[in-house]
Protein backbone atom coordinates (compact mmCIF):
# COMPACT_ATOMS: atom_id res chain seq x y z
CA UNK A 1 0.00 0.00 0.00
CA UNK A 2 1.08 3.33 -0.82
CA UNK A 3 0.60 5.66 1.74
CA UNK A 4 0.51 8.62 -0.58
CA UNK A 5 -2.28 7.67 -2.74
CA UNK A 6 -4.12 4.60 -0.62
CA UNK A 7 -5.41 3.84 3.18
CA UNK A 8 -7.28 1.69 4.59
CA UNK A 9 -10.74 1.03 5.45
CA UNK A 10 -13.20 -1.12 7.42
CA UNK A 11 -16.47 -0.87 7.76
CA UNK A 12 -18.45 -3.20 10.51
CA UNK A 13 -21.78 -3.57 11.70
CA UNK A 14 -22.59 -4.79 15.44
CA UNK A 15 -22.41 -8.47 14.30
CA UNK A 16 -20.50 -8.41 11.17
CA UNK A 17 -16.66 -6.89 9.08
CA UNK A 18 -18.94 -5.53 6.16
CA UNK A 19 -15.82 -4.75 4.25
CA UNK A 20 -12.18 -4.71 4.63
CA UNK A 21 -9.81 -2.71 1.86
CA UNK A 22 -7.36 -0.21 0.78
CA UNK A 23 -9.49 3.36 -0.92
CA UNK A 24 -8.10 6.46 -2.74
CA UNK A 25 -10.94 8.37 -1.91
CA UNK A 26 -13.95 7.56 0.56
CA UNK A 27 -17.08 9.57 0.43
CA UNK A 28 -19.89 9.56 3.26
CA UNK A 29 -23.21 11.06 4.42
CA UNK A 30 -22.82 13.41 7.19
CA UNK A 31 -25.01 14.97 9.47
CA UNK A 32 -24.95 18.65 7.22
CA UNK A 33 -23.32 17.28 4.56
CA UNK A 34 -21.51 14.91 2.73
CA UNK A 35 -17.84 14.32 4.02
CA UNK A 36 -14.59 13.44 1.44
CA UNK A 37 -11.84 11.68 2.85
CA UNK A 38 -8.46 11.45 0.93
CA UNK A 39 -5.24 10.28 1.81
CA UNK A 40 -3.64 11.96 5.20
CA UNK A 41 -6.66 13.22 6.29
CA UNK A 42 -6.59 15.15 9.43
CA UNK A 43 -8.30 12.94 12.37
CA UNK A 44 -12.15 12.88 12.95
CA UNK A 45 -14.87 11.77 14.50
CA UNK A 46 -18.39 12.44 12.76
CA UNK A 47 -22.28 11.19 12.91
CA UNK A 48 -22.80 9.17 9.56
CA UNK A 49 -27.01 9.50 8.58
CA UNK A 50 -28.83 7.27 6.13
CA UNK A 51 -27.28 7.97 2.21
CA UNK A 52 -24.83 5.94 0.59
CA UNK A 53 -20.86 5.01 1.50
CA UNK A 54 -18.75 5.49 -1.94
CA UNK A 55 -15.36 3.89 -1.58
CA UNK A 56 -12.68 4.25 -4.21
CA UNK A 57 -10.90 1.95 -5.04
CA UNK A 58 -7.43 1.85 -7.53
CA UNK A 59 -7.65 -1.94 -8.96
CA UNK A 60 -11.29 -2.70 -8.34
CA UNK A 61 -13.43 0.66 -9.30
CA UNK A 62 -15.94 2.20 -6.76
CA UNK A 63 -18.07 -0.04 -4.43
CA UNK A 64 -20.67 1.63 -2.69
CA UNK A 65 -23.07 0.52 0.59
CA UNK A 66 -26.40 2.07 2.09
CA UNK A 67 -26.42 2.85 5.39
CA UNK A 68 -29.28 3.85 7.90
CA UNK A 69 -26.99 5.94 10.61
CA UNK A 70 -23.17 4.89 11.63
CA UNK A 71 -20.02 6.93 13.19
CA UNK A 72 -16.81 7.01 11.03
CA UNK A 73 -13.31 7.67 12.70
CA UNK A 74 -10.25 8.89 10.24
CA UNK A 75 -6.73 8.40 11.90
CA UNK A 76 -3.32 7.67 10.87
CA UNK A 77 -4.43 6.74 7.17
CA UNK A 78 -7.28 4.72 8.17
CA UNK A 79 -11.35 4.67 8.14
CA UNK A 80 -13.26 3.31 10.81
CA UNK A 81 -16.89 2.88 10.27
CA UNK A 82 -19.54 1.32 12.88
CA UNK A 83 -22.80 1.28 11.22
CA UNK A 84 -25.86 1.86 13.21
CA UNK A 85 -28.40 -1.03 13.94
CA UNK A 86 -32.25 -0.52 13.43
CA UNK A 87 -33.60 -1.16 17.08
CA UNK A 88 -36.69 -3.02 16.73
CA UNK A 89 -39.25 -0.40 19.15
CA UNK A 90 -41.79 -2.98 20.03
CA UNK A 91 -39.35 -5.52 21.62
CA UNK A 92 -37.70 -2.38 23.70
CA UNK A 93 -40.86 -1.25 25.49
CA UNK A 94 -41.97 -2.42 28.90
CA UNK A 95 -43.78 -5.20 29.65
CA UNK A 96 -46.57 -4.50 32.06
Amino acid sequence: MDDQTNFQVVIVSPDTLVLETTATKVIVPGVIQELAILPNHTPLYSELIKGTVKIFTEHEGTKEIDIDSGIIRVRRNKVSIILGFDVDIERQKPKL
